[in-house]
């Protein structure tokens, strides 16, 4: 299917209650405790003119495109509508072009190097230590397979500028960052309670 014309892309803070008999919410879980952070995972809303409004987001089994209404289900949500400029066409080509791709998730940027980087944290602040990020600098590498926060924190960085150091994003770091860059909170609640037009 060919990108329709794009009216906005919203970045998607998720929260998955934890629930004993789904085994990935253990992941979840898991995710939160060592960021720290409310939010376990990240995506992005994109609304296209005349079309329903879907996500896209590196899920278990890879880079995803669902459709709102169905994804919704079974989640808290935080969305912020970015105010600073972004190249909408840019946005709709890179998008095409890695769901064509099949991109596989980083399970070793999730679980190792944003571990480390956590804990790395931690002990910076207790001793005033000096470690830094540990994991993939170079965007040839750190873009062969991304985590969730890494994907939408390198959409945003490929057709804006802005973020920097989008392979180093958790969904915490990556929510803080919106609110510092003063984007626009349109949502917070259970994500089937989302009004169709934000």
């Amino acid at each position: 299917m060919m990108p329709g014309k794009l009216e906005y892309v919203a970045v998607v803070s998720v929260h998955h209650p934890f629930v004993w008999w789904k085994p990935m919410r253990y992941i979840c879980a898991a995710i939160r405790f060592f960021t720290k952070s409310y939010w376990n995972h990240s995506a992005i809303l994109v609304k296209e003119k005349g079309r329903s409004d879907y996500i896209v987001e590196m899920g278990a089994k890879g880079i995803e495109r669902s459709e709102y209404v169905e994804w919704c289900e079974d989640k808290i949500i935080h969305v912020h509508k970015p105010t600073f400029k972004y190249d909408k066409q840019h946005m709709m080509l890179i998008i095409s072009l890695l769901l064509k791709l099949k991109m596989k998730y980083d399970y070793r940027g999730t679980f190792w190097y944003q571990l480390l980087y956590s804990i790395g944290k931690f002990i910076n602040r207790i001793f005033g230590t000096n470690i830094k990020w540990m994991g993939f600098t170079s965007a040839g590498r750190a873009a062969q397979k991304f985590y969730c926060s890494e994907l939408v924190a390198f959409l945003f960085h490929e057709t804006s500028g802005f973020l920097e150091e989008w392979y180093k994003m958790s969904p915490s770091h990556l929510f803080e960052k919106m609110v510092y860059m003063g984007s626009d909170s349109r949502f917070h609640g259970e994500a089937s309670k989302m009004p169709l037009k934000l």
